[in-house]
């Protein structure tokens, strides 16, 4: 599957390669492949099943400004952004 995520508009996200997709932010890494979408934007690919609605946290720090490097993306029923959350499911 691939996912569509939203990180809220906080931060400008920049550009990366992959980060690792976890539960709660904890030390295990779930099978995913998270990609840089967009400034606010990741796609998922993953065979885990998410609903479209299912929230999500990012990790990482503040580089200047708006400007956020992450360093993992984390599925979770607690956000610390709004409007963070899965947007879009599309089976590949």
């Amino acid at each position: 599957m691939k996912y569509t995520a939203i990180l809220g508009d906080k931060f400008i996200i920049e550009p990366f390669e992959t980060v690792p997709l976890k539960l709660d932010h904890t030390q295990a890494i779930l099978p995913a492949t998270v990609v840089y979408g967009g400034r606010n934007q990741v796609y998922i690919y993953t065979d885990l099943e998410y609903n479209v609605g299912q929230c999500v946290s990012i990790g990482g720090y503040s580089v200047g400004g708006k400007k956020f490097r992450l360093i993992e993306l984390s599925i979770t029923d607690y956000p610390v952004l709004d409007n963070a959350l899965i947007t879009e499911k599309e089976k590949i």
